[in-house]
């Protein structure tokens, strides 16, 4: 809409400019015309004045009828002023309508914008969704940590990629270390590997989000081990593990497919 009615603008303007054209040499012409005229009646009679021929009417006085050009010309510029004021008015209005199409075209394109990172941040979401709810059904993944808590509630930021809990249907593997070195691995920690049994879990729906409670039991060399998860739908996890001398360890971080998982695991695992 916004291009018609500049196209149509520009046309107005130029059939305005081709008629300005044509009224001044019409009003041009015609006072030439009627100069002309005049030359050749003053020329025939030469006892008739230069601007009007006398005439005797029934009273015997004189009757000068004259010839003028003045009302033609001024009623030409009295036309051509009235087609500039209109076409400023035109050109106003159009410049008014024209920005405001530009100003509505704009908020529509944000506004659609908007809507389609909406949908695709909600496509993302039930994406993730899916995926979590596949990975804690079928007992296959990889919570990497970002955090270690300890009993004391000690919170330490620490490498995903040594510290994690790896679940394979019913093997599985803890780890956790400082990465400088040393310790029972070699990473400055320790590395379990056992069975599951009793894994359970249950589903939580919230208003915004949904939250799986799991939870299951390790049999290690060095002993049992009993686990709980909390896994949201949007893969963000925490695992608390307890021995039976009220040791604990908690992990925060991320669940991932075993396929997508960056993990290290060491040597001398128990």
């Amino acid at each position: 809409m916004y291009h018609i009615f500049c196209i149509l603008h520009l046309v107005f303007l130029f059939s305005l400019f081709a008629f300005h054209r044509s009224s001044i040499i019409f009003g041009t012409s015609f006072v030439k015309n009627v100069t002309i005229s005049y030359n050749l009646q003053a020329a025939s009679t030469s006892q008739e004045s230069t601007m009007s021929k006398k005439l005797i009417n029934s009273n015997g006085l004189p009757h000068i009828k004259t010839y003028s050009t003045t009302p033609q010309i001024l009623k030409t510029k009295a036309s051509m002023k009235k087609l500039i004021i209109l076409s400023i008015v035109f050109f106003l209005a159009i410049g008014a309508y024209c920005q405001t199409e530009v100003k509505t075209d704009k908020k529509a394109a944000k506004a659609q914008t908007k809507e389609q990172k909406k949908e695709e941040k909600q496509k993302k979401k039930q994406l993730l969704a899916e995926i979590t709810k596949q990975m804690v059904e079928s007992q296959r993944f990889v919570l990497e940590a970002s955090f270690l808590l300890n009993r004391q509630g000690k919170q330490v930021s620490v490498d995903s990629r040594i510290n994690f809990i790896i679940i394979d249907s019913t093997d599985v593997t803890f780890q956790f270390g400082d990465g400088i070195g040393g310790g029972l691995n070699g990473v400055g920690g320790a590395t379990f590997d056992g069975k599951i049994t009793k894994y359970q879990f249950n589903k939580i729906e919230k208003k915004k989000y949904s939250i799986y409670n799991i939870s299951f039991v390790i049999f290690t060399t060095v002993g049992v081990f009993d686990v709980t998860m909390a896994v949201t739908d949007n893969s963000r996890a925490s695992a608390t593990i307890r021995d039976s001398r009220s040791g604990m360890l908690k992990y925060e971080g991320t669940l991932y497919p075993h396929e997508f998982s960056r993990i290290y695991k060491a040597g001398n695992a128990f």
